[in-house]
């Protein structure tokens, strides 16, 4: 179970949460101790004001005159009264404020002071002096009650709303840029060229976007230079194999037998040099252009056809998709290449469009491949036990061809005998 969020954006969000939790409690102990208590103090002091004023009152009057005077004084005073023999209905006092003016009261009328306090439209609170007294004397904590916590959950609120909204808008800018350098580093793996990969912003993203920046331009010049030395190797080596050819020619007599056997090796070597160059001209230089997918298999099956039995097709009707024609042909090509060469007919090219993707798939009825090696098929000059022969590129150049159009491709072993190619392209790619 994760217990943190997987998002930038929500652990920006738990993280702004949790130091407004923590800001709210803080500030709850600050308005504790320095309002709210000193509130309570006064209040407290009031009322012990007032409850002794009516004891000393109380004291320089005639019994029998004592009944009225408690009347006058509580409606002069603004005080509530209560003469009744079980005193006001009430609970002990619950809240800080309250426990903080019964302490006080307490600390000025004596240790025999009774608290009570009397939930309802008006907050009062109750004080009975002493256990002898015959009334209960009972004051207003509305405006303590309601106005200070008030207060405070307003403030609260708008500090809340100013945090969140500042640190939302903190996280989606972080959250944009990011996603922005990491759609540009998804075009350099494809050895596309990212433009404006430096972005501006806080430093640590500038910082970021700068070691990008200079990451794509050395992978270019190194991809640039692994071509130039290619290129330059591919011409060194074709040229005598030129000669080769025309010297096998003017060579009378000659072993036929051995003169195709030369011939052979000389086309094979060929074929591996052209495998190298295709290796490293893998179509990332090549613009994207809408195109039908089963229009480029329907060109490659008829270069096949002119050489081979081409394979059966079965196409199914799919949407536009941004295609690199050239470089697809050469997917499809290796395919049908690794299905002819180690495979066995009947060959099947199938292309269906599923939910948000396409699909063309590649079948043989050969050996197949074990289940361990397949994975080892898409290193370079690998090639399977059971599928020997060639240069062990096609694989490797057909994969690449198909991260450069953001798909996968993958080798499974069909149920019945033989093996499946599996390219799936992503609607929308490109």
């Amino acid at each position: 179970m994760r217990l943190l969020p997987d998002s930038a954006l929500g652990r920006s969000a738990l993280l702004i949460g949790l130091a407004l939790l923590l800001s709210q409690l803080a500030m709850s102990l600050l308005m504790r101790e320095l309002i709210v208590g000193p509130a309570a103090e006064q209040l407290a002091t009031m009322l012990a004001d007032q409850a002794a004023l009516v004891e000393t009152l109380l004291d320089v009057t005639a019994p029998a005159e004592r009944p009225a005077l408690l009347e006058r004084l509580a409606q002069h005073r603004d005080l509530h009264l209560d003469r009744s023999a079980a005193g006001p209905a009430g609970t002990a006092p619950r809240l800080f404020y309250q426990r903080t003016i019964a302490r006080a009261l307490a600390a000025r009328l004596g240790a025999g002071v009774e608290v009570r306090v009397q939930w309802g439209a008006e907050t009062l609170l109750w004080v009975h002096t002493r256990p002898d007294a015959p009334y209960w004397l009972g004051m207003t904590a509305r405006r303590l009650e309601q106005g200070i916590p008030g207060v405070f959950a307003l403030w609260a609120v708008l500090l809340v709303g100013i945090a969140a909204g500042g640190g939302f808008v903190l996280a989606h800018y972080l959250n944009r840029e990011l996603r922005r350098l990491a759609d540009q580093a998804v075009l350099m793996g494809r050895g596309e060229a990212p433009g404006g990969l430096a972005p501006g912003g806080t430093k640590e993203l500038r910082v970021l976007g700068g070691a990008l920046e200079r990451m794509a331009r050395d992978l270019r010049q190194h991809a640039a230079d692994r071509a130039l030395l290619l290129a330059g190797i591919s011409h060194d080596l074709r040229t005598p194999l030129a000669r080769i050819r025309l010297s096998l020619e003017l060579l009378q007599p000659v072993d036929p037998e051995l003169r195709d056997g030369i011939a052979q090796d000389v086309e094979e070597m060929d074929a591996i040099i052209g495998q190298f160059i295709a290796t490293v001209r893998d179509g990332h230089d090549e613009t994207p252009v809408p195109g039908d997918l089963n229009a480029i298999v329907r060109a490659v099956c008829a270069r096949v056809a002119r050489v081979r039995p081409p394979p059966s097709l079965h196409l199914a009707p799919l949407p536009p998709l941004a295609l690199r024609p050239t470089a697809m042909g050469r997917l499809l090509m290796n395919l049908l290449e690794n299905a002819h060469r180690h495979g066995a007919p009947p060959v099947e090219l199938h292309t269906e469009a599923a939910p948000g993707r396409l699909l063309l798939r590649v079948l043989d009825r050969g050996p197949g491949v074990p289940a361990a090696e397949i994975e080892g098929l898409f290193q370079p000059f690998t090639r399977g036990r059971t599928r020997g022969g060639g240069s062990g590129l096609g694989l490797v150049i057909a994969r690449r061809i198909a991260g450069l159009h953001g798909g996968e491709l993958h080798l499974y072993n069909r149920p019945d005998g033989g093996l499946e190619a599996r390219l799936e392209l992503p609607i929308g790619a490109g």
